[in-house]
């Protein structure tokens, strides 16, 4: 088995532990220069000193996913009062946007809740209506 010397702890660890890059000279994947545990412990100081970072990825994947800018989210969030569109509470954490999975549009911000309900129900409007026609007998 291969071991490398982790540059931060300075153990001895199996490549397997080291994540891996891509070296733009040799054109090959190469073994990171830190072991698994002190990459992460590394990754979560950074996180502490800059705690804007985890809102920059947010930002950074609402874009990607659904093609919101930020300022578009802050819109319809403040269109919709702060509040979930399907039951109408105001979380304290930011709402998830819920969107068609055939289409891809956009349909509104929900709280998380509500998110896992309608992935729960696979966006079905029948077996909504079953379950409330359940929760009403």
């Amino acid at each position: 088995m291969e071991t490398k010397v982790c540059g931060r702890c300075k153990n001895s660890c199996p490549t397997q532990e080291f994540g891996s890059y891509y070296h733009k000279v040799t054109k090959k994947y190469r073994p990171g220069y830190l072991c698994r545990a002190c990459r992460a412990r590394k990754t979560a100081d950074y996180r502490k000193k800059n705690p804007a970072y985890r809102q920059k990825l947010r930002v950074q994947q609402i874009a990607r996913k659904y093609g919101l800018s930020e300022v578009e989210y802050q819109k319809m969030s403040e269109s919709q009062n702060h509040c979930c569109l399907a039951c109408g509470k105001k979380p304290d954490y930011p709402l998830y946007v819920d969107h068609c999975h055939q289409s891809g549009r956009v349909r509104g911000l929900l709280c998380s809740g509500c998110n896992s309900a309608l992935g729960m129900v696979e966006d079905s409007p029948n077996v909504l209506r079953n379950l409330a026609g359940y929760l009403e007998r």
